[in-house]
């Protein structure tokens, strides 16, 4: 898979079939397209003009347009490869990507590391979300390696389009709660496959650094239940924080993990951060005034 080139690979890469065209029709009607396909040509037989021996004449103005169609071919070529990133270089940043129902969100941190917090995906559909819509959109923004990828439940609308993710991307590390269920199963069997680095995350952790970035674990709590009863209240919270900037990821925490939450870090007011993913993807469940 490749990223889509941008609009000006898009118009090198027409610009150069055009020239290329155009150098083959001189070379082999000695005629550029504007004269051949001139009204007074079209009254004769274009197949005919095509057949006949070339005019003699001077090859370089086919040979030019052919070498200007080869360079703005190989322009083409190196807008595909070079890395695009709408992100100012050195600067910490979070951005959504547009799942529909479910969560995907990509953070960067300002050492340069790529985190991918959950990957969407449906309940009721087997179309991969991962490979349609989070792939591409990370070769759009010149991501091609992830320094981790995190699953904050074990739910499809978060999980599933991480399959693809995890089997298709060198990914440095993959996170995710005690919560253990099929899909938890599953991507952590691909990750093991693939050589990943597998962190199981819950308070008991407290803090740990990931190059320059500091990741703060709130919850679950220490031993949580694996059996996974209620995944939503099982979810990952984690505070993200480059420099001045810090990404509250709260998964699908609901009201009762949200007041625990208050009550145990509003004193400290570790739970501030620049950027909440808010709680639930903004389902009535959750975003409870005292925590928001």
């Amino acid at each position: 898979m490749s990223p889509a080139p941008s609009p000006a690979g898009t118009l090198a890469w027409f610009a150069s079939g055009a020239l290329i065209l155009e150098a083959v029709l001189r070379l082999r009607a000695g005629k550029w397209s504007f004269v051949l396909f001139s009204p007074e040509a079209r009254r004769k037989k274009a197949l005919d003009l095509l057949s006949s021996p070339a005019r003699p004449g001077r090859p370089w103005p086919a040979i030019a347009a052919a070498g200007l169609g080869l360079l703005l071919l190989s322009g083409f070529v190196f807008d595909l490869a070079r890395p695009r990133s709408p992100f100012s270089r050195g600067a910490a940043a979070a951005a959504m990507i547009e799942v529909g129902q479910g969560q995907a969100a990509l953070v960067r941190t300002g050492d340069g590391r790529h985190l991918l917090i959950d990957g969407g995906g449906f309940y009721r559909s087997e179309w991969d979300v991962g490979k349609n819509i989070v792939a591409p959109g990370l070769l759009a923004l010149g991501i091609r390696r992830l320094d981790a990828a995190v699953l904050t439940h074990p739910h499809p609308d978060h999980g599933r389009g991480l399959s693809y993710i995890l089997d298709h991307f060198p990914v440095g590390e993959f996170w995710l709660p005690p919560c253990r269920n099929y899909l938890s199963e599953e991507l952590t069997a691909i990750a093991e496959r693939r050589g990943v680095k597998v962190r199981v995350l819950d308070e008991s952790i407290g803090s740990f650094r990931f190059g320059e970035t500091v990741v703060e674990v709130f919850h679950p709590e220490a031993g949580a239940d694996e059996l996974c009863a209620d995944p939503n209240n099982q979810s990952l919270v984690l505070r993200i924080s480059s420099g001045p900037m810090s990404v509250l990821v709260t998964g699908d925490i609901e009201k009762e993990v949200e007041t625990l939450l208050v009550e145990k870090y509003t004193e400290s007011g570790r739970l501030h951060s620049r950027v909440l993913l808010v709680p639930h993807h903004g389902s009535c469940t959750s975003s409870t005034p005292a925590f928001v």
